[in-house]
């Protein structure tokens, strides 16, 4: 197992990466606060960030535009030409947790305590949501559609940017962590507090329609789809498991199980944005490279200075960002396969 050097070192636990759209640009944001913006060479600039932690980050599909938000309640706009936020604005609650902009650029979609607002692209607020009962844990947008979904306690809820009201409840006794939409959307796959896996058919919100997987060593809050939605990968273990989703879905499949190391539980999966790779990493800052449709070894693995936190694959999938506990951040350069 070999060893890399980092491209840069924080100095705390690197909680969200993601690149810009033209894979220019690596935004960085560690969970006291501060926001590194790692430029295409060895240039690196470090924004405030947000007071009390930064939760979440992530690129305008289409500007060098960067949107952050925090516990300190406050939803910034960044420039890489600038160390002041270009916007500066108050969230409709005390703290938000995650955002996401549409693939299209029109809407950012921020989770507040119990409520989604959406912004649009000059930081104005549109409208906020009809509060849920519990607080938001994540959302993610429909790739295909102007549809936002969120989840939290009792499943998940979708919502359009004009209308306060949800349009789907996915309802469940349970609470949901974390979300991730299948590329097709034909599937949303939520991490769920009580150690299990819910697979949504996403035109079918009655759970009689959906499949829960369980058996899960840890909270499975790991979780990436295939580039052709075959595939979701999740953590909860040492291992990742890897759920076959092609027709009539992943009930009664057992998952392809990619062996990892027994004392250390998968802390981060990714698979390549544009091709068939798949990272992982877990808590003792093993990073693996796998090629799952052929192997169930890994053809490639690192050992890094710290447990892995987080992982990104840039847009072309060409350069793998890995964060780690301790604040370093690499950025490896791979061909696609």
């Amino acid at each position: 197992m070999s060893s890399l050097a980092p491209a840069w070192s924080g100095q705390d636990h690197i909680l969200d990466l993601a690149w810009s759209a033209q894979g220019e640009y690596l935004a960085a944001a560690e969970v006291s606060g501060p926001i590194h913006c790692l430029d295409s060479g060895s240039g690196v600039k470090t924004w405030t960030g947000h007071q009390l932690g930064t939760t979440s980050l992530r690129w305008h599909p289409q500007q060098p535009l960067l949107a952050s938000c925090g516990q300190d309640g406050r939803l910034r706009f960044w420039s890489p030409e600038r160390l002041d936020p270009l916007i500066n604005t108050e969230a409709p609650d005390r703290w938000c947790t995650r955002l996401a902009w549409h693939r299209k650029g029109r809407w950012l979609a921020v989770a507040g305590g119990k409520r989604v607002s959406f912004y649009r692209s000059d930081g104005s607020l549109a409208l906020t949501s009809q509060a849920h009962v519990s607080t938001l844990s994540d959302l993610a947008w429909m790739p295909h559609e102007e549809i936002c979904v969120t989840a939290g306690y009792l499943g998940l809820q979708s919502w359009r940017p004009d209308c306060e009201e949800p349009l789907k409840l996915y309802h469940w006794q349970g609470s949901s962590t974390r979300l991730a939409i299948s590329p097709n959307q034909h599937f949303i796959a939520t991490g769920d507090q009580d150690r299990t896996v819910h697979f949504w058919r996403s035109k079918k919100p009655s759970s009689d329609d959906s499949a829960m997987m369980s058996g899960f060593a840890t909270k499975a809050e790991q979780l990436s789809w295939d580039s052709e939605s075959r595939y979701l990968a999740t953590g909860g273990s040492s291992d990742v498991c890897l759920w076959d989703c092609l027709k009539p879905g992943p009930e009664g499949r057992p998952p392809k199980v990619l062996q990892g190391n027994p004392e250390a539980f998968i802390t981060a999966v990714a698979f390549q944005s544009k091709g068939s790779w798949l990272a992982s990493g877990n808590e003792l800052g093993e990073l693996c490279l796998w090629q799952h449709a052929r192997e169930k070894t890994p053809i490639e693995q690192w050992k890094l200075a710290s447990a892995v936190s987080a992982l990104a694959w840039s847009p072309q999938g060409d350069f793998l960002a890995v964060g780690c506990a301790q604040g370093e951040i690499y950025r490896l350069p791979l061909t696609r396969p």
